[in-house]
């Protein structure tokens, strides 16, 4: 049998009664339960038997001993052939291949052909190609790059980390999420898709087995390494080394979050177990530290104030493992981010509290008219709300009505305005009637009657 492998036993008896009881041993200690099967992996030699004992009153012995069994045990890990179908053109002969893997420096191009014919599988783990292996190390992300033939499929790949000579659903490391599009011509080669994979920091160093598994027109996710899903796909099956992480691994995939005007979140995703790190930050342009860095010896996220407005700026992020006697990482950078416009001086019409006054109406003569521009950058914001409230920053204006009075209010220049909205918010005590024309309400003039206090905030 295999190393690793699952044997199942069963004992067979003469006489044994309605309830008869099972004891099964290897090497003389009792074992399992009390059945007629018993199922386990063995190391080479071990000695396994079974006693029955009866339920029968009449007969001479009650208890019976088996043969016994030796276990012979390769020191081969075996591994399973996945299954296709078995029509004349099952497997990859029609076709459905992994015509192309490249990861880190494994290369095999096998190319729109079908090398292992109608049972789809391909096993290059004992290959002297250097070109069908690789060395991976642990806490390190790679992209494996899988390529279609003539038919489109989806990839999946395991690395069988514990040697166990099963590609469990833990060690499965990627998958496509969709169908990568074959060729559609004989021959051809199709698509190519990349496939991110990522090395735990603990993965077990050595030499283990790697499987990459294409089934056509099966997403990447639901494929299984063994078992019949179609007729049609390809395994091939590679020996890789994993190598232990670095000491201080460099962190990565930085990002820069609730960013305000004076200060912003750093974070980041860590090497391994880091619990340190030291961040620069500087102005765009500035690079890493030659010296000491801006903020040494902080965590993970970290939030740096004390910056400038409608500033460019930029980080770099070093894990320090000092601590643990092992220096620093190398630095990860840089990710850059721009603060915003500062706010803190309250602009005329960015708020209800502070509009802009366009004068007493109806004896103000001139019209006024507004450029500035209502962007969150100029210190708007959509503070309104009331009914139509629109997502959009607001602004804010205030006239005096002295009596009843026509007030013409226009939105734009033009003669079409789509999704605008003019909002008539109640502000002090004493009530007058007026009209208000709003222009530029989609190309026409509207005339509202509204009862509205002395001072108005619109």
């Amino acid at each position: 049998m295999c190393l690793a492998a699952t044997v199942t036993l069963t004992a067979s008896s003469t006489f044994p009664g309605a309830t008869p009881v099972y004891q099964w041993k290897v090497d003389g200690v009792n074992v399992g339960t009390n059945s007629p099967t018993y199922t386990s992996s063995y190391t080479n030699g071990q000695v396994v038997t079974c006693v029955m004992t009866s339920s029968l009153s009449c007969v001479t012995t009650s208890t019976a001993t088996s043969n016994a069994i030796t276990m012979l045990v390769s020191s081969n890990v075996c591994y399973c052939i996945p299954a296709y179908g078995t029509s004349g053109n099952s497997g990859c002969l029609d076709g459905d291949v992994i015509a192309h893997v490249v990861l880190n420096t494994l290369d095999n191009l096998s190319g729109a052909g079908c090398p292992s014919g109608i049972a789809g599988y391909s096993d290059y783990s004992a290959s002297s190609n250097p070109l069908h292996t690789t060395t991976l190390q642990a806490g390190n992300n790679y992209t494996c790059t899988v390529t279609a033939g003539q038919y489109g499929e989806g990839y999946a790949l395991w690395i069988d980390f514990n040697d166990d000579g099963v590609f469990s659903t833990t060690e499965k490391v990627g998958n496509t999420t969709s169908v990568v599009a074959g060729s559609g011509s004989v021959g051809v080669i199709g698509s190519s898709r990349a496939i991110p994979i990522s090395i735990s920091c603990t993965a077990p160093a050595g030499q283990h087995r790697m499987r990459v598994r294409c089934i056509y027109n099966l997403a990447g996710p639901t494929i299984d390494p063994c078992i019949n899903q179609s007729n049609w796909g390809e395994a091939e099956d590679y020996t890789i080394t994993i190598s232990s992480p670095v000491a201080c691994p460099k962190p990565t995939a930085q990002t820069a979050t609730a960013i305000t005007s004076n200060s912003a979140t750093l974070g980041w995703t860590i090497g391994c177990s880091e619990t340190l790190w030291n961040v620069h930050v500087t102005n765009a342009g500035g690079g890493a530290p030659s010296g000491a860095p801006s903020n040494p010896g902080v965590g993970n996220p970290f939030n740096r104030t004390g910056l400038n407005p409608n500033t460019a700026y930029e980080f770099w992020v070093a894990a320090d493992c000092s601590p643990a006697g092992n220096g620093t990482s190398l630095w990860t950078g840089p990710f850059a981010f721009t603060t915003l416009t500062s706010c803190s001086g309250t602009l005329p019409g960015s708020s209800f509290a502070n509009p802009i006054l366009i004068g007493q109406v109806p004896c103000s003569t001139a019209a006024y008219t507004n450029t500035q521009t209502n962007s969150t950058a100029n210190c708007f914001t959509n503070n309104y709300s009331g009914a139509n409230n629109q997502a959009s920053p607001d602004i804010w204006y205030q006239f005096t009505l002295a009596s009843s009075a026509t007030v013409q209010v226009s939105h734009c220049t033009g003669t079409v305005l789509s999704d605008s909205y003019l909002h008539i918010p109640i502000a002090l005590a004493q009530l007058h009637l007026m009209t208000i024309m709003a222009r530029c309400v989609r190309g026409s003039k509207r005339q509202y009657r509204l009862h509205l206090l002395q001072e108005h905030i619109m």
